[in-house]
């Protein structure tokens, strides 16, 4: 079987016949808008779907917003979504899927500084009618005083986990956000920095892939109720001995469901691993691995298929 592959990489893309031959497209696809307040300033991580009842692509995308909070110490960051009739010329919608705002509006909640880092479903089916929906999995941040007054189900720590919104369409075929989880569907475990979620459907599973600092975790379980599994299927300190492209941190992974270059595997993964210094990266890489037929442990290859620095 012969697969083409797209990946959209700091918003311009990259393409290949085979998951070992990756060509740059250095024109981006999608930069800030001025016109949508919001999304002026930074446009990154995106999560790309084929909308096949209306032929065309959604993208989803998280945007580090002009505006400030002592209190949103990473920042304050919303998810967008852009529309597309090709794939390469895209119209970001006005609305942010997931609002995120440390007061006002949505002071209270787990996603209240940060919603970044979207991993994205499609399905047909929306109860029974035949407009379709999209699952929209993100990484959650609320402000670093969360608790003080008041409790939180999820805990008072900065990172929340991974939260949930549901992207549904109306008559005329515009999407919107038509629901939004009030708790994370999967909590941080002790505050620990989640993030870079993907997410598959798999013989009845869902299972998503994720970064939990340095080493790559998965999730299974209803797509709005996952469950941990508290050992690494990609371990920093033990792929750093054999494979020298993983230096300090194995991250964002990304599932996909594998063709013939793995033989009976069910599923690949292409991961990050990078250098950093005093927290900023100097260099890094990605490469393939791939799962053994439980698709509880993955083999990663030695050689990458990209690398870069600074």
């Amino acid at each position: 079987m012969s697969t083409t592959l797209m990946a959209l990489v700091a918003f311009s893309q990259a393409f290949a016949q085979n998951p070992s031959d990756w060509q740059f497209m250095g024109t981006p696809v999608l930069t800030p808008d001025a016109s949508v307040a919001w999304a002026a300033d930074s446009v990154s991580s995106p999560s790309v779907v084929y909308d096949s009842i209306r032929g065309r692509y959604l993208m989803f995308f998280e945007a580090r917003t002009p505006y400030t909070n002592s209190h949103c110490p990473q920042g304050i960051w919303r998810l967008g979504m852009a529309t597309s009739p090709d794939g390469v010329s895209w119209t970001i919608v006005p609305d942010a899927v997931v609002p995120s705002n440390p007061t006002g509006w949505g002071a209270s909640t787990y996603y209240n500084c940060v919603a970044a880092h979207p991993t994205a479903f499609f399905s047909p089916n929306n109860r029974g009618t035949s407009q379709g929906k999209v699952w929209v999995w993100f990484k959650s941040e609320q402000i670093d005083n969360a608790c003080q007054g008041t409790t939180r189900s999820w805990g008072c720590g900065v990172y929340t986990g991974v939260g949930l919104a549901t992207v549904c369409f109306d008559n005329a075929g515009d999407p919107y956000r038509c629901a939004l989880s009030n708790t994370p569907v999967l909590q941080s475990p002790d505050g620990a920095n989640m993030g870079t979620p993907k997410m598959v459907y798999q013989t009845d599973t869902w299972r998503m892939a994720l970064g939990i600092y340095p080493d790559i975790y998965t999730a299974t379980g209803r797509f709005d109720d996952l469950t941990l599994d508290p050992t690494p299927i990609l371990r920093r300190s033990v792929l750093r001995q054999t494979i020298p492209w993983v230096v300090n941190e194995v991250f964002n992974p990304a599932q996909v469901c594998d063709d013939d270059s793995a033989g009976n595997m069910d599923l690949a993964m292409f991961v990050g691993g990078r250098e950093t210094e005093l927290g900023a990266t100097v260099a890094g890489s990605w490469g393939k691995a791939i799962s053994d037929s439980s698709v509880l442990s993955y083999m990663l290859d030695t050689t990458p298929q990209v690398s870069w620095t600074g």
